[in-house]
Order: structure tokens, then sequence, then C-alpha cells
């Protein structure tokens, strides 16, 4: 990416050079995850500088973050908007289903409280076939995981803010997921995934909530964006 060689730039046809252009900016590159934590992130960050170093482009400033395992609930966190009660967020990965909700003191200032993870189920993926019963599980469960959240905090007597956000393992725009991944099924249920959530919300609490539900890396970069010319790489 960095050197942007012929031979990478015929791989990816659908590149134009403003994308090459857009990664000679680059200078430096945030490790996160649960993988790049501890002894092993050390050494990664230690031959990532050599190997970069050592190939004739600009070497790359390579930063371990110590936001690991929980960056995609606060990530979502910097999505929330309404900001004056406990908001739920939500980081639904390949492997476990993450929790937690926002406590904002004022507008800028905020607590995130991580409630108990819980396990991925019905991640099965064919490109080719889209297996809507395994939608309808997965959907379920999904469902059932947002509302056990919602008793959890009412029988702590909070408010409960009307906007949910969602980091997901699957590319997702404005609300309609692409299917490409465990949670690409869910294109099966409805053109728009998270307004076929909030319906569901709504049938079984009463409660309109805004659903916001953004790809899993963006919410991860969300985390740095203090941080000028980098990118971020979430390895889980």
């Amino acid at each position: 990416l960095r050197r942007g060689q012929s031979s990478s730039n015929l791989e990816r046809k659908d590149w134009n050079k403003r994308y090459w252009d857009y990664w000679q900016t680059i200078e430096r590159v945030i490790l996160t995850g649960g993988i790049s934590s501890g002894t092993f992130g050390k050494q990664l960050k230690r031959y990532a500088e050599e190997v970069t170093g050592a190939s004739g482009i600009k070497p790359l400033e390579i930063i371990v973050s110590d936001i690991n395992s929980n960056g995609g609930i606060r990530g979502a966190a910097h999505f929330i908007s309404e900001r004056k009660s406990a908001n739920m967020v939500f980081d639904f990965g390949q492997t476990f289903l993450k929790r937690g909700f926002v406590k904002f003191a004022d507008k800028n200032c905020y607590e995130i409280v991580v409630l108990p993870k819980m396990q991925s189920r019905y991640m099965s993926w064919d490109e080719n076939v889209i297996n809507k019963s395994e939608a309808v599980k997965l959907n379920i469960y999904l469902l059932r995981t947002i509302l056990n959240t919602y008793d959890e905090m009412s029988k702590k007597g909070m408010k409960i803010g009307e906007e949910i956000v969602i980091s997901i393992a699957n590319y997702v725009k404005d609300g309609i997921i692409i299917n490409r991944g465990g949670y690409g099924k869910l294109l099966s249920l409805s053109p728009n995934y998270q307004e076929y959530l909030a319906q569901q919300l709504f049938d079984k609490t009463g409660k309109r909530f805004k659903i916001k539900m953004i790809h899993d890396g963006t919410a991860i970069a969300a985390n740095f964006t203090g941080v000028n010319n980098s990118v971020s790489i979430s390895m889980g």
C-alpha cells in the first residue's frame, strides 16, 4: 500500500490514483485488538519498524495501543449524539458479542461500563447461498442480547437513552448490510437491518430506539481521531 507498485495497482482495478496517493500520506500505523497486546505486540512493533525502515520508504511509526479487547464498544460511544442519559453500545464480533453502556456527566465527559460478553452464534457464511433460517436464528439471538442489556440497565434504575450504537463485524452503510461475512445473512430479513431491528425493539419494549450500525473497523478507528495521518489495524 505504501509503495504503490505497479503490480499492486494492477490487482486493484477498483482503485483510482486518489487511493494510492492517500496511502503515501500515511505516517503511522496503530495496532489494536487482543493479539496486539502484551509481549507479542511489542515484538510485532519492533519487527514492523525494521521492515518498513529497510523497505526504501519513509519509516512508519508503529503505535501499539492500550485500547484492546473493548475498543469496539469504546469507539461506538463516539457516535452517540444525544448525550443526556445512559445509552447502550455493542460490538457484534465473529467470536463475541460485547456489551456496555455509556453514562454521560455532560456532553464531553462520559463513563463506559462494560458488561459481561457473550459468545457469538450462527456465524456460518456461504458467499453463494444466503441461509435465511440461520439469519432468523441470528436475529433472535441479537435481539435477545439487546433486550437482556436493556433489562439489566432498567433494574439498575437507569434512564435509558433512545440511541443505540452497534459496531458490527461486517460492511454496512446507512443500515444496509453487505452480504459478506457471518452477519451478511441478515440482509435476507430486510433491506435495512437497523430499521428492522429498531421495529422489533419497539414491538418488545414500546420504546422507539434510534439504532446506528457501523463497521467495526470504523468504531475502532474512532478511538484515535486525534492521531493525524494514521490508519488503525485491529487484530482480534
